[in-house]
């Protein structure tokens, strides 16, 4: 099975060459290498075209890409989306750092009903090369309680744990680019959300690199996207996490109308029961919006 993995770089020339080699040395084969840069100002293209020239036939394919214009991580996520062909995605950041049987064991823990995947993560502290252990925060439940956990606490996923399937990513429409450097916590939330529950590898595979420059570390307008985020969704998906409503939802659509084995009188009940569902109702007056990301 092709993996791909995906390197996002933004003006990293300063530790690059150390992810590119976490990647060499992973102890699985099947691997497409993709470098996506969002229009560094450094010299991290160049570093990565060389070493990529010269480590290209470890891989099944190793390439450079860069995407238009600077969009942010959420668009160069979605850009080397478009380029990928593998069946699995790992993203991982330019400055991150991937254990050696990172993707071994991603690939060996998953499930034909699992889609995204996350695991424990290392924190490296740049400044004093300090490494924290920091476990998984979303729980390992059903995806209707995993998506009322984040929504609830505002915690999610770490965005160099994610390890999804290409399909079902193109399928909801990719990153969300409204919110361009904050990858991690809407896309658990539109997985969950889909009923599709997010897979824990209870193993420390990576290492986030935390240091002063780092987006979510340096820059305020990051926390202020995050709060943000977390309000538009709470308001597109609070409803449907009212257990009562959303019994009575499951009910109707799925066993008094869904049943073709139901009768005649039965369906037209049931038809005559959406008028007072509250959750198709105000899924018709505010639908989910369309994210901007097509074409895939």
């Amino acid at each position: 099975m092709l993996v791909s993995v995906i390197v996002i770089t933004y003006n990293s020339a300063k530790y690059v060459l150390q992810t590119l080699e976490s990647v060499k040395r992973q102890t699985y084969r099947d691997i497409e290498l993709i470098v996506s840069d969002d229009c560094s100002t450094d010299d991290t293209v160049s570093i990565c075209n060389s070493w990529v020239s010269e480590n290209k036939s470890i891989f099944k394919d190793a390439k450079v890409i860069q995407t238009p214009q600077n969009g942010g991580i959420c668009s160069n996520y979605n850009y080397a989306l478009k380029n990928a062909r593998g069946e699995w995605i790992k993203y991982i950041a330019g400055d991150d750092i991937l254990e050696d049987i990172c993707i071994e064991r991603f690939v060996a823990n998953i499930r034909s009903d699992t889609f995204l995947y996350t695991c424990i993560t290392k924190h490296l502290q740049n400044e004093t090369e300090e490494v924290m252990q920091y476990a998984t925060r979303v729980p390992n439940t059903s995806a209707w309680r995993q998506g009322r956990f984040m929504l609830k606490y505002l915690y999610g996923i770490n965005g160099p744990t994610i390890f999804v399937e290409r399909e079902h990513l193109i399928q909801i429409g990719g990153f969300e680019e409204k919110y361009p450097m904050i990858e991690d916590w809407p896309i658990a939330i539109k997985f969950a959300t889909k009923g599709w529950r997010i897979g824990i590898v209870n193993e420390a595979l990576v290492f986030w690199r935390i240091y002063g420059d780092s987006i979510s570390h340096s820059n305020f307008s990051f926390a202020i996207s995050l709060r943000e985020a977390w309000y538009d969704y709470a308001i597109r998906y609070s409803w449907r996490y009212i257990l009562p409503l959303h019994c009575y939802h499951y009910w109707l659509n799925h066993w008094l109308v869904g049943d073709a084995d139901n009768g005649k009188r039965k369906r037209i009940l049931g038809y005559l029961l959406r008028c007072i569902d509250l959750v198709n109702i105000k899924r018709k007056l505010l639908p989910i919006p369309k994210e901007p990301y097509k074409n895939i």
